[in-house]
C-alpha cells in the first residue's frame, strides 16, 4: 500500500522534464566550450553537480518539509551571514559573489533565494486572513529587502531582479489588499524607470544640459535635490488633500494620497541606492537593450551576437557543434548567460520548442502542486519556488532575444553553474515532497 502511495504521489512529469532539461544543458555546455582550452572540462563539472543535485533532491523529497518552516529563521540568518562574508572574498569577474572551494565555487546568492522563500512562506502562512495592515506587511518587506541589499553590494543585479516578482506572487497567493499590491508594483516599475533614466544620462552626460531632462536628472540623480523635491511634493499633496476635503469630499482619507507619496519617495531612494552600487558596465548593459547600436562593439555586442545566433538557427538549427556564432567564438558567455542562444542556433526552433515545453511541464505541474497542497505553508513554498524558476526563465530568454537588458542571470537547469543547478534541483525536490505528503498522510 505504501509503495502504491509513493508511486501515485511522485510527480514523474516534473522529475522527467528536469532530467531532460539538465541533459540538454550539459550537451549545450559541451558544444559551447569544447574548443576553449580552459573551459573544456566545464561540462564534466556540470555533470558532477547534476549527480550531487540528484542526491540533494532525494534528500529534499524524503524529509518532512514542515521542518523548513520550524527552522526558517535559522536558515535565513545563516544565509545572511554567508552574504556578508562573501563580500570579503576576492572579486571574480568584477563581483564578490563566490566562495572558491578548490576547483569548485559556491554562490550564496542562489541559496539566499530559497532561504527567503522559506522564511516568507513561514511568515505569510500565519496570516490566514491575508495581509490587511501595513504593520503585517513591513516584516515581509524586511525579509526580502535585506538579501537584496547585500546582493546589490556584490554587485549582482541579475539575482536581485528575481526577488521582487517572487515576493509579489507570494503576496498575491497569501491575499493582500489590492491597494498595497498596486502600491508595491507601482514602486517597482518606477524604480526601473528612474534607474534607466539616471543611467541613460550618466552614459550620455551631454543630455543633462537639456531643459526638462536637466531638471529631472537633478531630482532623481542627487540626494540633496531629491530631498528638497520630496519636501515640496509632500506640501503640495497635503494642500490638494485639504482642498478636496474642505470643498468637495469631506470623508476622503489621507491614506491614498500618502501612499502615492510613499511610492515616489521609495522609488527615488531605491533608484539612488541602485545607482551607487551599479558599475558603469552594468549601466551600459541596462541601456543597450533599447538600442544595442549605442555601443555595438562594447556593451551592445552581446545582444547583437545573441540575436544573430538565435535567428540563424531557423527551424531545425545548424546542428550540434556546427553553430557559427558559437563555434567561432562570436557569442560571449555562451556556457552561462547566453546558452539559450547556443541552443537556438544549433537546435533551431524545434529544439527551443522542446525546451520550452519541458519548462512548461515543470511550471504547470508546480502550480498544480501548490494549489493542491495540504497546508498553507506548502502552498506558499511551492508558489515561491515555481515563481523563482519561471522568472529566471523569462528574464534569461528575454536577454538572449534582446527584449530584456543583460543582467547576468542564468537559465535554470541549463546554464553552467553548480550552485544554481544544485539549489534548483533541491528546490524542485521540495516541490515533489509537498505533492508526496498529500498521499502519505
Amino acid at each position: 500500500m505504501l509503495n502504491y502511495k509513493l508511486h501515485r504521489g511522485f510527480d514523474y512529469g516534473i522529475f522527467g522534464s528536469m532530467v531532460l532539461i539538465v541533459l540538454m544543458g550539459i550537451t549545450m555546455i559541451y558544444s559551447g566550450t569544447h574548443a576553449i582550452e580552459w573551459a573544456q572540462d566545464l561540462w564534466i563539472k556540470q555533470a558532477i553537480w547534476f549527480g550531487l543535485g540528484l542526491v540533494g533532491m532525494i534528500g529534499a523529497i524524503l524529509f518532512d518539509y514542515q521542518i523548513l518552516g520550524k527552522y526558517s529563521r535559522l536558515i535565513y540568518i545563516i544565509v545572511i551571514v554567508l552574504l556578508v562574508c562573501v563580500l570579503f572574498e576576492p572579486s571574480v569577474r568584477s563581483a564578490k559573489s563566490w566562495f572558491i572551494l578548490g576547483p569548485f565555487s559556491f554562490q550564496p546568492a542562489e541559496l539566499a533565494k530559497l532561504a527567503t522563500i522559506i522564511i516568507l512562506s513561514e511568515y505569510l502562512s500565519t496570516k490566514k486572513d491575508g495581509l490587511n495592515t501595513l504593520s503585517e506587511l513591513l516584516p515581509a518587506i524586511g525579509w526580502v529587502g535585506l538579501p537584496i541589499l547585500l546582493i546589490l553590494m556584490q554587485p549582482d543585479l541579475g539575482t536581485t531582479l528575481v526577488f521582487l516578482p517572487i515576493f509579489l506572487m507570494m503576496l498575491y497567493v497569501t491575499g493582500i489588499r489590492t491597494l498595497y499590491l498596486v502600491t508595491m508594483t507601482s514602486a517597482v516599475v518606477l524604480i526601473i524607470i528612474i534607474t534607466l533614466f539616471v543611467s541613460w544620462i550618466e552614459i550620455q552626460p551631454q543630455l543633462a544640459n537639456i531643459g526638462i531632462i536637466s531638471f529631472l536628472y537633478k531630482i532623481f540623480g542627487s540626494l540633496e535635490y531629491g530631498i528638497i523635491f520630496l519636501i515640496v511634493l509632500l506640501a503640495i499633496i497635503a494642500g490638494i488633500y485639504y482642498a478636496i476635503k474642505i470643498f468637495f469630499v469631506p470623508e476622503i482619507k489621507f491614506t491614498n494620497f500618502l501612499l502615492s507619496y510613499i511610492i515616489i519617495g521609495v522609488s527615488m531612494f531605491s533608484s539612488l541606492i541602485m545607482d551607487n552600487f551599479l558599475k558603469e558596465y552594468q549601466r551600459k548593459r541596462i541601456l543597450v537593450f533599447i538600442d544595442p547600436n549605442i555601443d555595438p562593439l562594447g556593451a551592445g555586442y552581446n545582444i547583437i551576437q545573441s540575436k544573430i545566433a538565435v535567428g540563424s538557427g531557423q527551424l531545425f538549427g545548424k546542428g550540434l557543434l556546427n553553430g557559427t556564432q558559437n563555434q567561432l567564438g562570436f557569442l560571449p558567455e555562451r556556457q552561462t548567460d547566453f546558452i539559450f542562444s547556443v541552443l537556438g542556433e544549433e537546435l533551431g526552433f524545434i529544439g527551443v520548442t522542446v525546451l520550452l515545453f519541458l519548462f512548461y511541464v515543470i511550471i504547470y505541474r508546480g502550480i498544480a502542486i501548490a494549489f493542491s497542497s495540504r497546508d498553507r505553508f506548502g502552498c506558499l513554498l511551492a508558489t515561491g519556488i515555481i515563481s523563482m524558476i519561471a522568472v529566471q526563465i523569462f528574464i534569461n530568454i528575454g536577454i538572449a532575444t534582446g527584449i530584456m537588458p543583460v543582467t547576468g542571470l542564468t537559465l535554470p537547469l541549463v546554464s553552467y553553474g553548480g550552485s544554481s543547478l544544485f539549489i534548483t534541483m533541491v528546490s524542485l525536490g521540495i516541490v515533489l515532497n509537498i505533492r508526496l505528503k498529500r498521499y502519505l498522510v
